[in-house]
C-alpha cells in the first residue's frame, strides 16, 4: 500500500524555528513540506524526505507500491532554480535536510532531482552518520531498448551506462567464437565459388574477380567491404544515367532491371553467392554472423 498525503502546515503563523546552521524555518511551511512525524512505535510504514517535489520522486514511490511497501512522505524539501544556478540568496538545502532529519522520524531520504555535487555529498554523509538509507533518482532519456548498469568506479564514484549490445565478456566471447568458426567454414565455400565462377567473372565483367567499395560499420567506422563482383567494370560510370530510376530512398540504389549487371552477376546476386567473400570481414571482426546489414558510404556504392 502506498500512502501519499497533503502536508499540513504545523507551526503558527508566529513561530520561527532557528536551524543549526543559523538559517530559519520561513512562517509559511507548506513551502517547506514539513509534516508532523509519525509515531516512533509506528514501524509499518517507511517515512520519506524527499530532496525535490512529490512529483519528482513519483517514480520511485510507483517501485515501492509494486513492491508492495508502505510508504509515507513525511517531508519534501524543494530545490530552487536559484540554488541549481549557484545564485540566489535560498536557504542551504544540506542544513534545511539535516534539520528535518533532527526533528521528525525518518526512515530514508530521496534525492528526486538535480542539485549542486556539494549538496548531494553533504546530504549523503548526514544520512550515513543517522543511520539512514539514501536514495537518488536519475533520470536518462526514454528508450525501449538496451539494459541500464551501474559499476562502481572507486572513490564514491560511479559509472551508470545503458548498454544496447551485450557487454558481458562471455556473452561477447561466445558471440566472437561462432564468427569466427562460421567464417572459416564460410571462406572455404568461398574458395570453391571462386575457382568455379573466377573464370566468368572476368570475362564478362571486364574487371578483376572481387569487388571492393567502403561500408559504414559499428558507431560510423568505416572498412573496405569485399564481394564477388556483380556488374560491368563501368558501372559507376554509369551510375548518374540511371539515377532518377532509383527505387530507393536514402543513400540506396536499385532498380528492378539494372543493365549493369552482368549476366553472371544475375545468378549470383540470386543465390546470394556474391557475397560470400564478406566471411573475410567477418574473420577480421569487421562484420558479424549476426547483425546489422553495413551501409555505403555514398549513394550507388550498395548497386555494385
Amino acid at each position: 500500500m502506498l500512502l501519499l498525503t497533503r502536508i499540513p502546515k504545523i507551526l503558527s503563523e508566529s513561530a520561527v524555528t532557528t536551524m543549526p546552521s543559523g538559517l530559519t524555518v520561513p512562517k509559511d511551511l507548506s513551502a517547506s513540506g514539513i509534516q508532523q512525524a509519525q509515531p516512533a512505535g509506528d514501524l509499518t510504514t517507511c517515512n520519506l524526505l524527499v530532496v525535490g517535489s512529490a512529483d519528482d520522486a513519483r517514480p520511485y514511490l510507483q517501485m515501492a507500491q509494486r513492491d508492495g511497501r508502505e510508504v509515507k512522505i513525511v517531508a519534501v524539501v524543494p530545490v530552487e532554480r536559484t540554488q541549481l544556478n549557484g545564485g540566489g540568496n535560498q536557504p542551504d538545502i544540506t542544513a534545511r535536510v539535516e534539520w528535518f532529519l533532527d526533528q521528525m522520524v525518518v526512515d530514508e531520504v530521496v534525492v528526486a532531482t538535480t542539485m549542486p555535487a556539494k549538496n548531494f555529498d553533504r546530504i549523503g554523509i548526514a544520512c550515513v552518520q543517522r543511520g539512514l538509507a539514501f536514495k537518488a533518482l536519475i533520470r536518462l532519456p526514454d528508450a525501449n531498448f538496451g539494459r541500464c548498469r551501474v559499476a562502481p568506479l572507486g572513490a564514491s564514484s560511479y559509472l551508470l551506462s545503458v548498454d544496447t549490445v551485450p557487454q558481458g565478456r562471455w556473452r561477447l566471447g561466445v558471440k566472437r567464437m561462432m564468427d569466427v568458426v562460421g567464417a572459416l567454414a564460410g571462406l572455404l565455400v568461398c574458395g570453391i565459388a571462386y575457382l568455379i565462377y573466377n573464370a566468368s567473372i572476368r570475362r564478362q565483367s571486364h574487371g578483376s574477380v572481387i569487388f571492393r567499395q567502403r561500408r559504414v560499420g559499428r558507431n560510423g567506422r568505416s572498412f573496405i567491404v569485399l564481394k564477388f563482383r556483380t556488374m560491368y567494370a563501368d558501372a559507376e560510370a554509369r551510375l548518374a544515367e540511371l539515377r532518377a530510376q532509383n527505387e530507393m530512398r536514402g543513400c540506396m540504389f536499385k532498380i528492378a532491371d539494372d543493365p549493369r549487371i552482368t549476366p553472371i552477376g544475375k545468378m549470383l546476386r540470386r543465390r546470394h553467392l556474391d557475397e560470400l567473400p564478406q566471411f573475410w570481414n567477418v574473420l577480421r571482426g569487421e562484420m558479424s554472423l549476426v547483425g546489422p546489414r553495413p551501409i555505403s558510404i555514398t549513394i550507388g556504392d550498395a548497386s555494385a
